[in-house]
């Protein structure tokens, strides 16, 4: 019996894995791949390293694959998981969010190449991070969090930046962070979901204010049991607004919660400014008198209290 040329098998074994690794990132099955050119088991075996295809069976499969036969014969160099991408891509426009993911899925558990691929990476957050939202609509808290925690725990690919997803997921997460089923902003699911793709800082701002809004009300001199937490999860968030009010605001809130009301008083009383809108003064004026009281100056607890009064005369 004659020896197989050195390296034939580990050509036979490259071709195999690339036929199988396109194969998978199309979502295609043996059967659907092999049509009348190829049996399923001849396929397979090809698959397997254990036949070399004629090249007319080559092309055929490389024609339904959509990649050249050459390049199955060689490095794919990420070209099916690029091709897969492709694919996915215009998914996300339709909300086919738990296809991506399945397929996605599917295609990484079954090679090696995806791993570090910016494209996929990118599009694989995105639909994490918005299924977790419709988890979220429909009161799958833990599932919802699953998702989150696995957008998160995509690694940066070399050399791309998918901050744009990544902060996305935090502000996602901060709405699931909220009381359990329920809402950290009144109205419609519609205006939630804005807010969550939102890179507007009012709109962060809004949502971190409400996750907030308990935990600045608690007993004067202890801390927010909550409050690490809060910190944890605000902290990316606050790192992401641009410096002015509703920056500096949150910051306030937090050391509120933390019961470090000095600092949040320092921190709020430069903020008042006639050109605030009345809603946002008044919450000011509140959250300073809130302060001046933990703090035992109640002289100027008084004169925020009656700011307040004023407010609310002039915009009835």
């Amino acid at each position: 019996m004659s020896r197989r040329p050195e390296g034939r098998d580990a050509a036979l074994e490259r071709l195999g894995s690339n036929i199988r690794s396109a194969r998978t990132a199309l979502g295609l099955t043996q059967g659907e791949l092999a049509g009348s050119d190829v049996t399923r088991n001849m396929l397979s075996r090809i698959e397997n390293g254990a036949a070399l295809p004629s090249l007319p069976t080559l092309c055929a499969i490389a024609d339904r694959l959509g990649i050249p036969p050459g390049a199955l014969l060689g490095d794919l160099g990420g070209y099916g998981v690029r091709h897969l991408a492709a694919q996915l891509r215009p998914l996300l426009a339709k909300r086919r969010f738990s296809e991506i993911i399945s397929r996605a899925d599917d295609y990484l558990s079954k090679s090696s190449e995806a791993g570090c691929d910016a494209e996929l990476s990118d599009i694989l957050i995105k639909a994490l991070t918005a299924r977790s939202l419709e988890l979220f609509e429909a009161g799958k808290l833990t599932s919802a969090i699953e998702l989150l925690d696995r957008a998160d725990s995509i690694p940066d690919p070399p050399g791309f930046d998918v901050s744009d997803a990544r902060k996305k997921a935090l502000t996602c997460r901060l709405l699931i962070a909220c009381a359990p089923g329920q809402s950290p902003i009144s109205g419609d699911l519609e205006r939630l979901r804005e807010a969550v793709f939102s890179d507007n800082a009012r709109e962060l701002y809004v949502l971190a204010h409400e996750l907030l809004a308990d935990a600045v009300g608690q007993a004067y001199s202890v801390p927010d049991k909550n409050a690490p937490e809060y910190r944890r999860i605000l902290s990316p968030l606050i790192e992401r607004m641009p410096e002015g009010f509703e920056r500096r605001h949150i910051e306030a809130k937090l050391q509120m919660a933390e019961a470090e009301y000095l600092n949040a008083k320092a921190l709020m009383v430069p903020l008042v400014s006639e050109s605030l809108p009345p809603s946002l003064l008044y919450d000011l004026y509140s959250d300073i008198e809130h302060c001046c009281k933990c703090c035992g100056d109640f002289e100027n607890a008084y004169k925020y209290a009656s700011e307040k009064l004023v407010l609310l005369q002039r915009i009835k």
